[in-house]
């Protein structure tokens, strides 16, 4: 038998030739099919390493990523019902757009003004209960979202909106709820096409 190595494409860890990137062996664990979750300081990590290989000159494209995988990341919690994470996700999304923009605000003003911008979009529920409330839906029809892809349409359409927010304040202007909602929209659908 071979001493080679290999990483795992889950989660990058080195394992022995014996341990199959499908089928690892019991004392491999990673955040792949095998439901061990990583830490929501992790997520963020992947999602910052991600976002710093675009050059910083490439803004719109640095927060085109960062708005995909905060998404992705807050779909991720939806499916294990990780609160926690989804409260995180809507914070640091608003701050990482703020600071891309070149705007400076704290969490505490972050976590308003995700919901401030949900309400101004038309997204009622989660400007009452973040994205957490997305995850209380019970969707009869089966043809339509789980709560995870909402979740994503959703804080993909939020983080779009954030953007034109930022963008219109650093230059004095306020949004107005048509643009936002419009805005949002036209996000959302954007985000469908992406599932």
């Amino acid at each position: 038998m071979s001493n080679q190595k290999h990483l795992c494409h889950h989660c990058s860890k080195e394992l022995a030739s014996n341990q199959d990137n499908n089928n690892h062996s019991s004392d491999h664990k990673c955040n792949g099919h095998h439901g061990h979750r990583i830490s929501p300081e992790e997520y963020l990590d992947k999602i910052e390493q991600a976002v710093k290989k675009i050059p910083q000159k490439r803004t719109r494209e640095r927060i085109d990523r960062l708005i995909l995988l905060a998404s992705g990341t807050a779909a991720e919690a939806a499916e294990h019902k990780d609160f926690t994470m989804l409260k995180i996700v809507e914070v640091y999304l608003t701050l990482r757009l703020a600071e891309e923009l070149c705007y400076s605000i704290n969490p505490g003003e972050a976590e308003l003004l995700f919901k401030n911008i949900a309400k101004l979009s038309g997204s009622v529920l989660t400007a009452k209960f973040g994205l957490e409330g997305l995850t209380k839906l019970e969707f009869v029809n089966i043809q339509g979202p789980g709560s995870a892809s909402l979740i994503f349409v959703t804080c993909y359409g939020i983080g779009k909106v954030l953007v034109d927010y930022f963008t219109l304040r650093s230059r004095g202007l306020e949004l107005e709820e048509p643009a936002a909602k419009e805005k949002f929209k036209t996000a959302k659908a954007e985000a469908y096409r992406l599932i």
